[in-house]
């Protein structure tokens, strides 16, 4: 099933792991980190994983080939990174649970699963508390802290390796620019509120890209890696003790993201602490 694995070709380590739980499957798995395109792969390899009569994906046979269309018919697929998941859309899900699957394993995967609503959180809760024998769960999300902890605690997690994290053509096109705005803003103070101020500048969904990426960007500052310019700038300009305090900050921007918060007023809130710590800080030797 390779054609599939293109974005998760680099999460070897994961898919040996997969491998070997396929006899025991857990009932909820959740796969945290890398890219959204590698957790969305590496879920639908678990499914043929799990069904592929080979004992593991083929890539030929007629059951591989749906899941890679996502037309299997005991896959279910749901997405948040368009809109929440909501409970409307979880509450179907209790009577198809309630039967067999057709084949071995029915797959429910939640793609982008920090955008389940309380509701439709609490109401998976009940399938994953009475679990049914064939029916499987898949969680993917950036990171674990995003989802409600009743939630991690009954999952099997793995993290994804950050390697292969390349920005793709998207986040070049919509990421990128804000990062920059954000960069001017910490040298000059200027030129970012007049892009928050636009009606609608930023989403949800582009805000919680654009915190992705400043992630990328302060773990390769931690290791010293080269990465963009936010990478650069952190290295040369906030002292490491304020590293972990911007880790912080930015779980914290994730969370209030779930709580409807005006994107734009996040974003801002961010970009000023991060211009009050560079001032506060004792003068670093910039190389």
């Amino acid at each position: 099933m390779q054609e599939t694995l293109s974005h998760a070709a680099s999460q070897k380590r994961i898919i040996s792991y997969l491998r070997r739980l396929g006899n025991t499957p857990p009932n909820v798995l959740l796969l945290e980190g890398g890219s959204r395109e590698q957790r969305e792969e590496l879920g639908l390899f678990w499914a043929a994983l799990l069904n592929c009569s080979s004992g593991d994906p083929c890539g030929d046979c007629p059951t591989c080939r749906q899941i890679g269309r996502e037309s299997y018919r005991d896959l279910y697929v749901f997405r948040g990174q368009e809109d929440s998941i909501k409970v409307d859309d979880v509450r179907p899900l209790r009577q198809v649970l309630a039967d067999k699957p057709y084949e071995a394993y029915r797959v429910v995967l939640f793609s982008e699963a920090q955008e389940l609503t309380v509701p439709a959180a609490n109401a998976l809760l009940k399938s994953l508390e009475e679990p049914l024998s064939g029916n499987v769960f898949v969680l993917l999300a950036p990171q674990r802290h995003l989802l409600l902890s009743t939630l991690v605690s009954r999952s099997y997690p793995f993290t994804l390796s950050q390697a292969g994290m390349q920005t793709g053509p998207e986040e070049e096109s919509e990421v990128v620019p804000w990062l920059e705005s954000l960069l001017r803003f910490w040298q000059s103070g200027t030129g970012l509120f007049e892009h928050t101020g636009q009606k609608k500048a930023v989403d949800r969904h582009l805000l919680g890209r654009i915190l992705l990426a400043m992630e990328r960007e302060l773990h390769r500052a931690y290791l010293g890696e080269d990465g963009g310019p936010l990478a650069a700038y952190l290295r040369r300009h906030l002292a490491p003790l304020y590293w972990a305090r911007l880790d912080m900050a930015l779980a914290k921007a994730e969370e209030i993201v779930r709580h409807q918060v005006n994107p734009a007023l996040i974003l801002e809130w961010l970009a000023l602490t991060v211009w009050r710590w560079l001032r506060e800080q004792p003068a670093r030797d910039c190389q």
